[in-house]
């Protein structure tokens, strides 16, 4: 509570009261920090919009393979499946690096195969294979990088299934890895 001095208030008078205006109240003044913090937690943010207008063609040179997995069709295969996904997408146009606006390169760090469900006891019933990749987009009309980014994901298969049916888990990780790459290039400004 503030105090005046009669002295201040240039009345001799011992019952002068404020003036309503400069009345505060305890509970005001406690209760502030809360109400601050209140507005503070009620901010909006997103991430997520369009391309930069300056950014109309991409390149997307092979992925290159330094997993150690083994499958020679593995970069191919990955590099196929994300242009179509950018082709279909048609955000950006597919141009070569000599007359693209922008390049997405990237690199297959890993794959793990590994059991994922276990069934009565020690029988394999279920795998996983999981594929890491790190990818680079960089925006050559400005010249500079816009993210490096980690990605990672997963397709199972059944564990009895032989070749085929691995394939098509590591199939299924890719065209999730793709989905995800497509959207934070698209969609993460």
């Amino acid at each position: 509570m503030v105090r005046l001095r009669i002295s201040d208030c240039g009345v001799q008078n011992s019952k002068v009261r404020r003036p309503p205006i400069i009345r505060t109240s305890n509970s005001t003044i406690r209760n502030f920090p809360w109400i601050f913090l209140l507005f503070l937690g009620c901010s909006y943010s997103f991430k997520g919009g369009t391309v930069p207008p300056h950014l109309k063609t991409v390149a997307i040179p092979v992925i290159n393979d330094a997993s150690g997995y083994g499958d020679p069709s593995l970069r191919d295969d990955f590099t196929r499946e994300l242009t179509q996904r950018f082709l279909t997408d048609a955000t950006l146009e597919l141009a070569d690096r000599s007359s693209a606006d922008a390049v997405l390169e990237g690199s297959i760090v890993d794959v793990r195969d590994a059991p994922n469900v276990l069934e009565g006891g020690e029988n394999v019933s279920q795998r996983r294979i999981t594929v890491r990749v790190l990818m680079t987009f960089n925006d050559l009309k400005l010249r500079k990088k816009v993210w490096e980014k980690e990605f990672s994901n997963y397709g199972d298969y059944p564990s009895g299934g032989g070749l085929s049916q691995r394939q098509e888990g590591l199939r299924d990780a890719v065209r999730k890895l793709t989905e995800d790459i497509l959207n934070d290039t698209v969609a993460g400004w």
